[in-house]
């Protein structure tokens, strides 16, 4: 049972983003094409893959569904974590939101 007074700290971690899939299953690299698919690419521009742009609506409609809503939230202001926020938000109404 959630307490209406009660204070949450809900930590979470950006959804799957470009250079996750590059590195699926192995960490690292698993070849030359996969790194040069980001290079250049500064870590704080990485955007979603399209998995991560259907996944975090889905962590909002879950948090939405588990918790009151959010007084607060804050990210790092990386691209995929500012995505993330967005995807998250869009399971709230314009109203909750003010």
């Amino acid at each position: 049972m959630i307490k209406e007074n009660a204070g949450y700290l809900i930590l979470g971690r950006h959804a799957e983003s470009e250079r996750n899939d590059t590195k699926r299953n192995h960490g690292f690299f698993v070849s030359r094409k996969e790194r040069d698919r980001l290079k250049g690419v500064p870590d704080h521009l990485i955007p979603l893959t399209s998995l991560g742009k259907v996944q975090s609506p889905q962590m909002g409609d879950r948090l939405h569904e588990r918790f009151p809503v959010p007084t607060q939230i804050t990210h790092s202001g990386y691209r995929r974590t500012v995505e993330t926020t967005y995807g998250i938000l869009t399971a709230y109404s314009s109203e909750e939101r003010k």
